[in-house]
């Protein structure tokens, strides 16, 4: 998949159309001082795409559940607010193809 960066104070989200596993994406995005983009809901989301429209390739975001499964936290740990969680993911989504 590819990957959307943003630095959360100015949400400048940046879209990036380079095949990575998540955890190379998250890299290449702490690498530029930014974290993978994580929206804190539907309406954010739908503001940023409508902005960058995506190029029909599937993207990273910044929300995982590596620690516990089905509690997704940010890059600071902070949780999901409200499960927002089906607002947020693509049909079929999440999953861990790709080591996600």
């Amino acid at each position: 998949a590819s990957f959307l960066a943003s630095v959360r104070a100015s949400e400048d989200v940046t879209f990036h159309s380079v095949e990575k596993s998540w955890e190379e994406a998250r890299a290449a995005c702490l690498a530029e001082g930014k974290e993978l983009w994580a929206p804190e809901s539907y309406a954010e989301k739908t503001a940023v795409i409508q902005q960058n429209p995506p190029d029909g390739n599937t993207y990273w975001i910044g929300w995982n559940d590596r620690d516990t499964e089905g509690a997704w936290v940010d890059e600071s740990g902070n949780l999901l607010p409200n499960n927002q969680d089906s607002d947020l993911w693509g049909n079929g989504e999440p999953n861990n193809y790709g080591s996600g």
